[in-house]
């Protein structure tokens, strides 16, 4: 839950640093950062709720052949797919 409150808190500064360069009190470098920082934190959280499956934390074996990958699961070899 911690991650969803950065990213609210970052969004919330964001929308604080706008109305600060729209009233001339902040320059549009600082407000471009605070839109970096906010970017960071949404994609962030995006990659975190990516990795959120049964199977994320298992590792995998990559066989990279040319014109070929082949990918198995570490644990028993499985053939998992491939792609040309």
């Amino acid at each position: 839950m911690e991650a969803y409150e950065q990213l609210a808190e970052k969004i919330e500064e964001l929308g604080i640093y706008y109305e600060f360069q729209q009233a001339g009190e902040l320059s549009m470098d600082d407000l471009d950062q605070a839109h970096e920082q906010a970017v960071a934190a949404v994609e962030a959280l995006e990659f975190k709720n990516m990795l959120q499956s049964e199977e994320d934390p298992l590792s995998a074996i990559i066989e990279i052949n040319s014109g070929a990958i082949r990918l198995y699961e570490e644990d028993k070899y499985k053939f998992v797919g491939s792609f040309v």
